[in-house]
C-alpha cells in the first residue's frame, strides 16, 4: 500500500476519512505488543463461544461486577445465549482457578450504526455478579465528555494473532499507544504507535483502551490493514457514553456512586472486635414503621430507649433488649436497623419472639462486635467489591448461626441499592424501574416510601429529632421501605442478611392446613393479636414468606385469604402464616369492581359503595 499524504485541512481530513471508511476492518488482535504480566489487567474480559472453550472472538471490560462493556459489532451475528464471558483469564488454554465464567442475560446497545461504525458500544449483563479479587476487578470510567488530548499515552490490550500471518497468542497481549487527533472523528479515540508497525487488529474487538488507569476506549476498527503505520486505530470514545452507561446500570437496580457525607448523612462508629455490651446497658433502637399494630405508618424516623438483657438470649449469637414495664420494642419492617449503645453500633435488628412489644420476650439483634474485624476487612478492600452476603470463616465453627445468616454488607453502587435517609420526612413517590421482561426485581434505590407493610417497626417509641441520626439508611424496593441499615463508610451500609434473600424465578405453591383463630391466638403463637379480619395457616417448614405478600390463599378453588406477609421466621411452626380474611371484604370488593363502569372505563361510585383503603393488618 502506498503511504498516505497529510491532509491540508480538517475538512479535507474528514473527506479522506469518509472515503477510507469503506475499507475498514473490525479490530482483532494486538500486533507488535508484548505479553502482559499475568492478571495485571484484571478488568479484561474474553468473549468465547460456549460450546468451544478457549474460542476467544472478542474482548471486553468489566465496568461493574454484573456488567461488561464491549463493541456492539461483536454480537451482531452471534446470539448472546451462545456466548460465555470469561474473567480472570491470562492464558486462554490454561483453565486457572481464578477464572470465572458467565452467561449473558441481556445486552444493551446505543443506536449502533454498522455502516458508519458509530456508537460501537454494547453493555453485557452477566447472569450473576462477579466475585472481585486481585485477578478480577472493575475498570474506572471517565467523566461524561471528558476530553482526551493529543499525545496522551495509553495501553491497548487483547488476545489474538501476533501478526497478520502469525499464530494466535494464548496469553494476553498489551501495547503502548499514543492518542492522535488527525484523521479521527469526535465519536472515536484514535491511536498510533510511533516509528513501527504495531497496533490493534482483527479478533480483539471490544477490548479496552486504558489511559492513566481509566477506560477511555473500546476497540472498534482499523482502516484497510492492521498496523499500517499510515492510519490510526479507532476506538469508541467511552466518555461519550458514561451517562448512558449509568442509566443502564440504574435500570437494573444499581446505584452508581457513593454517599455524600454532610451534616445530615454521617457514618456510624463500629465497636472493636469483641467489645460487646453488658447486662443493663442503655441503648437506642430506631426505624421507620407503624406506631402500633393498627396504627398508621409514620413518615419520620422513630427511636426507642431499650435495655440490654442477657436472660433468654443466646450468648455470642445475639444482643437482646427489652423495654421494662411496658409493651414496646422492635417489630416487623425495620429489620437491619441499628442498635446504638454509647455511640457505637452494637446490634442489627434481627428477630423477635412472640408478638411485637410483648414485654415477655426480648428483641434479638445480630451482635456487631462479633463481626467487627470482618466488617473492617471488607471496607478496607477496594470499593468495588460486591458483597450482598458474606460468610466469615471464623464464625462457622459448627454453628448454624453463620455470619451470612445474621448480617450483610451492602456496597453502594455495586451490591445493592440503598437509599440514605436522614431522620427527616420520607418523601412519598411512585414509579417503577422501567425494567425489561425477565428481570428479577432488585433491591432498588428510590427516594420514596409507600404504606405497604414493612417487615419491622418500632413499637412504643418516639419521633427522632430531624437529622439527629444521620447514619440511618433505608433499603428499598421500588420506592417501598424494605429494611433498615446503617452507614459505615461512604460506600458501605450494614444491614440484616435476611433482607436480601433471593426469590425463586418460577411461581411456587404449597399445601397448608388452615388453623382456627382461637388456636392461632394462643400465647404460644400470637397471644391474642389475630383479629376477625385475619386467618392463619399452619407453618411447619412450609409457609408463605417474604416476597409473597399479596398472594392468594386458595381453599377449594376459592380465594379465602391474601398473604399479608410471611412468618417472621418463615416455616416456624410456632408462628403460623398470617392472611387477610377475604370474606370480610367481599362487599367492598364487589362495590369497587362495580364502580369501574364510568365513561372510558373510569371509576364512578355507584352510590352504594365508596372507594376506601382496605386496612391489611399484619401481625407475625
Amino acid at each position: 500500500m502506498a503511504p498516505s499524504h497529510p491532509a491540508s485541512s480538517p475538512a479535507l481530513a474528514s473527506i479522506l476519512l469518509a472515503l477510507l471508511l469503506g475499507g475498514t476492518a473490525k479490530a482483532a488482535q494486538i500486533v507488535g505488543g508484548r505479553e502482559a504480566r499475568p492478571h495485571s489487567r484484571p478488568y479484561v474480559a474474553s468473549l468465547q463461544l460456549s460450546r468451544t472453550p478457549g474460542s476467544h472472538f472478542c474482548g471486553g471490560t468489566l465496568i461493574h461486577p454484573s456488567f461488561v462493556l464491549t463493541a456492539a459489532h461483536c454480537l451482531q451475528d452471534i446470539p448472546p445465549h451462545l456466548v460465555t464471558v470469561v474473567l480472570g483469564a491470562h492464558d486462554l488454554q490454561n483453565l486457572e482457578p481464578v477464572q470465572q465464567k458467565f452467561t449473558i442475560t441481556q445486552v444493551f446497545q446505543n443506536n449502533y450504526d454498522p455502516e458508519d461504525n458509530l456508537n460501537d458500544v454494547m453493555i453485557i449483563q452477566l447472569d450473576r455478579p462477579a466475585s472481585l479479587s486481585a485477578e478480577v476487578a472493575v475498570a474506572p470510567l471517565p467523566r461524561q465528555d471528558q476530553p482526551l488530548s493529543q499525545g496522551t499515552q495509553c495501553l491497548a490490550m487483547g488476545w489474538g494473532r501476533l501478526g497478520t500471518r502469525a499464530p494466535v497468542s494464548r496469553v494476553l497481549q498489551e501495547l503502548n499507544v499514543t492518542v492522535v487527533t488527525f484523521l479521527c472523528r469526535p465519536h472515536n479515540v484514535c491511536t498510533l504507535v510511533a516509528r513501527r508497525s504495531a497496533g490493534i487488529c482483527f479478533g480483539d474487538s471490544g477490548g479496552p483502551l486504558v489511559c492513566d488507569g481509566v477506560l477511555q476506549g473500546v476497540d472498534s476498527f482499523v482502516i484497510r490493514e492492521c498496523a499500517s503505520r499510515q492510519f490510526p486505530d479507532f476506538f469508541a470514545r467511552v466518555s461519550l457514553y458514561v451517562d448512558w452507561i449509568h442509566t443502564v446500570l440504574r435500570s437494573a437496580g444499581t446505584l452508581t456512586g457513593s454517599a455524600t457525607i454532610n451534616a445530615n448523612v454521617q457514618v456510624a462508629r463500629l465497636p472493636a472486635q469483641g467489645q460487646g455490651v453488658g447486662n443493663g446497658t442503655q441503648c437506642l433502637a430506631m426505624g421507620w414503621g407503624r406506631l402500633g399494630t393498627n396504627q398508621p405508618v409514620p413518615s419520620v424516623l422513630q427511636e426507642l430507649n431499650v435495655t440490654v438483657v442477657t436472660s433468654q438470649c443466646r450468648r455470642g449469637v445475639n444482643v437482646c433488649t427489652i423495654v421494662p414495664r411496658r409493651r414496646a420494642g422492635i417489630c416487623f419492617g425495620d429489620s437491619g436497623g441499628p442498635l446504638i449503645c454509647n455511640g457505637l453500633i452494637q446490634g442489627i435488628d434481627s428477630f423477635i419472639r412472640g408478638s411485637c412489644g410483648s414485654g415477655i420476650y426480648p428483641d434479638a439483634f445480630a451482635p456487631v462486635a462479633q463481626f467487627a474485624n470482618w466488617i473492617n476487612s471488607i471496607i478496607r478492600r477496594q470499593d468495588n467489591h460486591p458483597v450482598p452476603h458474606l460468610r466469615d470463616p471464623a464464625t462457622t465453627r459448627g454453628s448454624v448461626f453463620s455470619m451470612a445468616r445474621l448480617v450483610a454488607l451492602l456496597l453502594l453502587g455495586v451490591a445493592a441499592c440503598v437509599h440514605i435517609l436522614y431522620s427527616g420526612n420520607l418523601k412519598l413517590s411512585s414509579g417503577n424501574l422501567g425494567l425489561g421482561s425477565g428481570y428479577r426485581l432488585p433491591v432498588c434505590p428510590r427516594a420514596g416510601y409507600s404504606a405497604a407493610q414493612p417487615r419491622g417497626r418500632i413499637l412504643g417509641g418516639q419521633e427522632a429529632q430531624a437529622h439527629e441520626r444521620p447514619y440511618m439508611a433505608s433499603v428499598q424496593v421500588n420506592g417501598t421501605h424494605l429494611c433498615g441499615g446503617v452507614l459505615l463508610a461512604e460506600r458501605w451500609v450494614l444491614s440484616a442478611a435476611h433482607c436480601l434473600e433471593d426469590a425463586p424465578d418460577r411461581l411456587q405453591h404449597v399445601q397448608l392446613p388452615v388453623m382456627d383463630r382461637a388456636t392461632c391466638n394462643e400465647r404460644a403463637h400470637y397471644d391474642g393479636a389475630i383479629t376477625e379480619s385475619m386467618m392463619c395457616a399452619q407453618s411447619n417448614r412450609r409457609d408463605s414468606c417474604r416476597g409473597d405478600s399479596g398472594g392468594p390463599l386458595v381453599c377449594g378453588g376459592v380465594v379465602e385469604g391474601v398473604v399479608t406477609s410471611g412468618s417472621r421466621v418463615c416455616g416456624n411452626r410456632k408462628k403460623p402464616g398470617i392472611y387477610t380474611r377475604v370474606s370480610n371484604y367481599t362487599s367492598w370488593i364487589d362495590g369497587i369492581m362495580a364502580g369501574w363502569g364510568g365513561p372510558n372505563g373510569t371509576y364512578q361510585p355507584n352510590g352504594t359503595y365508596e372507594p376506601m383503603t382496605m386496612a391489611l393488618e399484619s401481625q407475625l
